[in-house]
């Protein structure tokens, strides 16, 4: 902190003044108190994003994972579309290097894969989970990336070629896979069990109701958990049931239910174990369009309650880890709109304090994107990172830049 020294001689009526001023001085000093901390956050906005680089495609609907503390593999998707659902499934990867500011192309894949999921296995290899691929056709094919020889190979296929599902890993070995929508465009209820080792999948109790886009987690107590999604077209039913999956039967019962519908949100599993859901569709229109949630929902015994709420509604918005205590919240389509417009705003959320406030807005829109938090290969006590790579940007196409905030 500087301080100001005065040279000049004081007088007796400037005594009150410097002692306000050294009031303001020591209450400054003092150790922040909970109720300081998001101010002083905010006050952290001076960081600002900048452009790291661009991809060889801009991408929609893509995903992307953590590879090395200082590397991200960025995966399939839509590549050069002008529509948030639309452009050639692809097959091409690349790694970006936030040390080196590089951005260089990886092997690709076997097949095509937009619409998917990807994993990282307990050793950080990367499995990618069937989607939309060649020709307009789904694959059931599942691949894994390994990141010490920078490869690709086919590990198995599904039962059910699917996009627009979700999937988790319950042990190291196996990966759920639920729900999402068939070659003939009509979501589904059923799941099945894939393993990496072995490469085959098992089918087990379809879920309760049919759904896609969806979302999952391991709750604070080791429940898995199934929850959200839509249904089929606008003004389907949406679920709010939280259902757990059985390990052992391998079946379904409804734990807990959702405060509000929600599709196309974002979970992450936070630092003291628990889920937290950001955001998401809550519902449709065909005169309207697509309404969005601006609330963030935090699990307790795999049951979710409000934490808080933003100024800001979105759904396909992106959330990454930023240090221990906070999580930065991505881009995401507004709510309200037929023509879905990509957001360039950005918020921390305080997990201690469980408030939301403003971070620095991104210089180009972004949602369908993926957000990476990257620690530094030097140390810890360097300040974190996030990269926002790419996704749909406006109606013009989906951006190929990639930026960074640290």
């Amino acid at each position: 902190m500087r301080i100001h020294h005065f040279s000049r001689q004081l007088s007796f009526g400037t005594l009150p003044l410097l002692a306000t001023l050294l009031f303001l001085t020591f209450q400054s000093c003092k150790a922040p108190t909970e109720g300081d901390i998001p101010r002083q956050k905010e006050l952290l906005t001076v960081r600002a994003w900048k452009v790291l680089g661009n991809l060889r495609e801009g991408r929609n609907y893509f995903e992307a994972q953590p590879i090395s503390s200082s590397e991200g593999l960025v995966m399939g998707g839509y590549a050069n579309g002008t529509h948030p659902l639309n452009g050639t499934p692809s097959r091409s990867c690349e790694i970006i290097n936030a040390d080196q500011k590089t951005i260089l192309l990886a092997e690709a894949m076997t097949v095509a894969h937009a619409e998917t999921v990807s994993l990282l296995t307990a050793d950080s290899n990367v499995v990618i989970l069937s989607g939309m691929s060649d020709n307009g056709v789904l694959t059931p094919s599942c691949e894994i990336f390994d990141r010490r020889t920078r490869s690709w190979r086919v590990m198995g296929t599904l039962l059910l070629a699917r996009r627009q599902h979700t999937a988790l890993f319950i042990n190291a070995d196996e990966i759920l896979v639920v729900g999402g929508r068939d070659g003939s465009v009509t979501i589904t209820a059923s799941a099945e069990i894939f393993n990496i080792r072995t490469g085959r999948s098992r089918r087990v109790a379809d879920f309760p109701v049919a759904f896609c886009i969806g979302t999952c987690g391991i709750a604070q107590n080791g429940d898995v958990l199934v929850m959200g999604g839509s249904g089929q077209g606008f003004g389907s039913v949406r679920s709010r049931a939280v259902c757990r999956f059985n390990r052992t039967s391998e079946t379904w019962e409804t734990v807990s239910t959702l405060p509000e519908s929600l599709a196309a949100t974002s979970a992450v599993k936070m630092s003291d174990g628990r889920l937290g859901i950001f955001y998401g569709q809550t519902d449709d229109d065909a005169e309207i369009g697509w309404m969005a949630s601006n609330a963030v929902y935090i699990e307790r015994q795999s049951a979710f309650s409000a934490a808080n709420t933003s100024p800001t509604k979105r759904y396909w918005a992106t959330v990454s880890e930023w240090n221990q205590d906070s999580l930065l919240i991505v881009g995401g389509f507004e709510s309200g709109s037929l023509t879905p417009k990509a957001l360039n705003t950005a918020e921390w959320f305080d997990v201690r304090q469980q408030r939301i406030f403003p971070a620095p807005t991104m210089l180009t829109p972004r949602a369908y994107a993926h957000s990476l938090s990257l620690p530094r290969s030097n140390g810890s006590s360097h300040p974190p990172r996030v990269l926002a790579i790419s996704g749909f940007s406006s109606w013009t196409g989906s951006t190929t830049s990639v930026e960074v905030l640290e």
